[in-house]
């Protein structure tokens, strides 16, 4: 389940009226960029990015997932996205999280990722939130 994202620039564009310059929030063409065409679909590069976000918070909201379940956090998924998500939690196993012996997936710390704030650990208030929430929908 992959969100479908369109991409935004902002641009300074000097207006006459007004005699100053204004920004203006225009749409940018995926045709301007280089793209692969992976299993007969686009690969758009900032998917990943949505798609490791999702993984990573989704871990550090529930602390401890058993691995059946850890697709239900993050909502419901494709063949190819349950190949991915293995894989990253495969990846990350030991590092961001860590599989004990009774099959749960339990968070070890957040993923350090500089210059990226969409990656900063959630305030305790905020995982209780999203849990609230959670149980109000999905339960």
């Amino acid at each position: 389940m992959i969100p479908n994202i369109k991409i935004y620039k902002k641009e300074r564009i000097y207006d006459f009226n007004l005699e100053e310059y204004i920004y203006e929030i225009k749409p940018e063409f995926l045709s301007k960029y280089k793209l692969k065409v992976v299993h007969n679909e686009p690969n758009i590069f900032w998917r990943q990015k949505t798609w490791d976000l999702a993984i990573y918070r989704s871990m550090e909201i529930w602390r401890k997932i058993p691995a059946n379940k850890l697709e239900n956090s993050i909502g419901e998924l494709t063949t190819l996205a349950k190949r991915s998500l293995s894989g990253k939690m495969g990846t990350a196993n030991g590092k961001y999280f860590k599989k004990d012996k009774n099959n749960n997936w339990n968070f070890i710390k957040p993923k350090e990722a500089k210059y990226e704030k969409v990656f900063l650990p959630l305030s305790e208030e905020a995982i209780m939130k999203c849990r609230e929430r959670a149980k109000k929908y999905l339960c």
